[in-house]
């Protein structure tokens, strides 16, 4: 299925929340989890990242993309 807008976060599911090896881009803190996000129509897969210490939060798009 062809999006010709992004898709909301309500419109898939995340997994559990885990530790990221990937450090926050604004503060450089190693504090960083991760939920996989899968959308309902299963055509997509994204990776949200959240850090507990500064609290900035971003996606990096799956191999789907």
């Amino acid at each position: 299925m062809v999006h010709s807008e992004p898709l909301g976060e309500g419109e898939g599911t995340f997994s559990e929340a885990s530790a990221s090896d990937r450090p926050c881009g604004k503060c450089s803190s190693q504090n960083v989890t991760v939920q996989e996000w899968n959308s309902e129509d299963g055509g997509y897969t994204d990776y949200k990242y959240t850090c507990a210490n500064c609290g900035h939060v971003w996606w990096l798009e799956g191999d789907d993309a």
